[in-house]
């Protein structure tokens, strides 16, 4: 199965949430089967959808090439859908005339192209494809006890809807399961003895742990487990397997005042994202001895370099008499 998408705007499918009519989306186009399974987008009809393959077309008008990517998440209101997505860069994908030419082989009707909708079809999209050398990735169910993860994210459930659209613009950088995030691995996780599996998670089986801290980080059951396997990078000196990103005031036990961060308060989730997918590079680069760095612009390097600026350091209250000797003794100042 898959998802096709088709919008009348030439400009949609570049990154911005698209809204569609409710009665557009999964009722045309899309067999009486799928309407019945998927049509009223319930929530756990929702999550399956969003591990199907999907294509994001155009209509007919606007002569441009589809792409390829997947769903990330969907709100459905009384008359209206939106629609978050994430596009992938494949090597090669349909062309606008391919989806004309194969559009029976597809699923497609052949004046499907000339509505904007959203349809669920009954076809293996990547099996399809494969004899045209379109070749897609493919996304098998992973395996929570063994699977390895580029990036892990720790956050409090107030900051979830901020931390979900970073992960969703991650994913697009990195691949749909190269980041553990709770939403997505929901049926994987009603198990007992989940400590064990978080613990393992957090702090062996993901290369880079950001947690998002805020004033309520550490009253939270799970930051608290999670800040333990942050704890245990931090005692191995496994310093650069860590990245906090502050989205609040406060502070939180074991996160020193010498501690950096990156403070995303004023920071759109697409710039945090690429933060995050810089340091997820230098750890892949550390770890295969490549000297190959991808370019940044002046530009990019200003802001980098703005967002790790000692403006944005840790608020504190001043240092104690006693902290200000300890402090000293270990950071003497030189005359």
């Amino acid at each position: 199965m898959y998802n096709i998408f088709v919008s009348s705007d030439r400009g949609a499918w570049n990154g911005e949430p698209i809204k569609l009519a409710k009665d557009r989306c999964v009722r045309d186009f899309t067999s009486e089967e799928m309407k019945e399974r998927f049509g009223p987008l319930a929530e756990y009809q929702v999550r399956r959808l969003r591990r199907l393959p999907s294509v994001f077309a155009y209509e007919r008008q606007c002569d441009k090439n589809p792409l390829f990517g997947f769903v990330s998440d969907v709100a459905v209101k009384e008359k209206y859908v939106t629609v978050k997505y994430t596009v992938m860069d494949v090597d090669r994908f349909l062309t606008a005339d391919q989806l004309e030419e194969y559009h029976n082989e597809l699923g497609l009707t052949s004046w499907e192209l000339d509505r904007t909708h959203w349809a669920v079809k009954e076809v293996d999209l990547a099996r399809q494809l494969r004899p045209m050398g379109i070749n897609l990735p493919v996304w098998r169910p992973i395996d929570i006890d063994t699977h390895r993860f580029q990036v892990a994210v720790s956050f409090p459930g107030e900051k979830r809807r901020y931390v979900e659209d970073v992960v969703r613009e991650l994913q697009r950088w990195i691949g749909r399961d190269a980041c553990f995030y709770d939403k997505d691995y929901e049926a994987h996780l009603g198990r007992p003895n989940m400590f064990d599996l978080f613990l393992k998670i957090y702090s062996k089986r993901s290369s880079l742990v950001v947690a998002f801290i805020d004033n309520t980080y550490q009253d939270k059951q799970w930051c608290g487990l999670e800040l333990r396997a942050i704890d245990k990078l931090v005692l191995a000196k496994e310093y650069s397997r860590v990245m906090y990103v502050r989205i609040g005031k406060g502070d939180v036990d074991g996160i020193l005042p010498t501690d950096g961060y990156l403070d995303a308060r004023n920071k759109e989730p697409q710039e945090v994202a690429y933060h995050i997918e810089e340091r997820v590079r230098l750890l892949q680069d550390r770890q295969h001895g490549s000297d190959n760095r991808k370019a940044i612009s002046v530009k990019d390097w200003d802001a980098y370099f703005a967002s790790w600026s000692p403006a944005s350091l840790p608020e504190r209250e001043p240092l104690s008499p006693l902290e200000e000797r300890d402090f000293d003794a270990v950071f003497p100042t030189s005359e």
